[in-house]
């Protein structure tokens, strides 16, 4: 059974955020067959072109510069992933402060690690958006459908994923149409929302509402007490409506002169 945060502190819950987050990384790219690196300095996933291909989890405990040094070194020579993302996680604390001087270029990117308590949402309090329905996918045509609103997943990828008891996916529909989708992720005792998706046509209706809602009334079913998220810059706003509050931003980085587009292009 897996151990579900209860009363949790502040820092208690933004340490489970960002683990839900690599967890996730994780799972995908067993569930792909992907590359996956693990060393005392750094984790990465491989899952190029695919997403998740990132470096994420430093801790550099001392000789800090020299580590960053040889990391961008291994990024340049080795092809691993450009993009560097961490939160408070991250050793040392101060870590962004010692990034620049060592090669590395902070990105426009600084999403916030979101939670709240399950128990503070009344669902009811929501407006039900007429002729929309929200399936749970269980794979062929559905699963068509949810991916059919992204652009960069793998179908294999998440066939597979679909086989694990951790993860959910959604599928909003109206007229017989996907018009949105959305994630939900149980791990590290809290359960992660991800991949919450309109098609711009139908926004501003109330649907990603609709869309975050249900996970996390799933979740609750389930005995979870906190739902966690990375908020996008257009999604920020309808999730501190539902009561999601900001517990961190994450950092991004990618080496000086070498970004995520290089990277793809590399062999």
């Amino acid at each position: 059974m897996p151990v579900i945060l209860r009363d949790a502190t502040s820092d208690a819950l933004s340490l489970s955020i960002e683990q839900n987050n690599f967890d996730l990384f994780y799972a995908a790219a067993r569930a792909g067959s992907r590359t996956i690196l693990q060393e005392p300095e750094i984790s990465e996933v491989v899952s190029k072109p695919w997403w998740p291909s990132f470096l994420f989890d430093p801790s550099f405990d001392q000789d800090i510069e020299i580590g960053l040094r040889a990391l961008r070194a291994r990024i340049l020579e080795r092809g691993w992933p450009a993009v560097l993302k961490f939160g408070p996680r991250a050793k040392p604390p101060d870590l962004h402060r010692h990034l620049e001087p060592s090669g590395f270029v902070a990105m426009d990117h600084r999403p916030p690690g979101m939670a709240v308590a399950l128990s503070s949402v009344d669902r009811k309090s929501f407006p039900v958006v007429e002729d929309l329905s929200i399936d749970a996918v269980s794979g062929g045509a559905q699963l068509r459908s949810w991916l059919g609103l992204f652009d960069a997943f793998e179908p294999a990828m998440f066939e597979q994923l679909l086989t694990s008891s951790s993860l959910r996916l959604y599928v909003g529909m109206m007229a017989g149409k996907p018009v949105g989708a959305s994630m939900l992720f149980l791990s590290a005792g809290v359960a992660g929302l991800y991949h919450v998706e309109v098609l711009p046509a139908f926004r501003r209706r109330g649907i990603g509402t609709a869309l975050t809602l249900r996970p996390m009334e799933d979740a609750s079913d389930g005995g979870y007490d906190y739902a966690v998220l990375q908020a996008s810059t257009m999604g920020e706003l309808v999730y501190r409506c539902i009561g999601f509050e900001s517990c961190f931003n994450y950092g991004f980085y990618h080496p000086m002169d070498y970004g995520y587009a290089d990277f793809l292009a590399a062999k």
